[in-house]
């Protein structure tokens, strides 16, 4: 079975505004690439 879902941590949310819940889109954002790309995320 594979995994929906993933959790994943970095440094570039900021605790103090909003939830720190965020989506990655890898094709779309230097983090998420960077996020995604360190995590074997496609």
């Amino acid at each position: 079975m594979s995994t929906a879902f993933h959790v994943l941590s970095d440094e570039y949310i900021i605790e103090d505004s909003g939830t720190g819940v965020v989506y990655q889109a890898s094709y779309f954002g230097e983090n998420d690439y960077r996020v995604c790309l360190v995590n074997n995320i496609n």
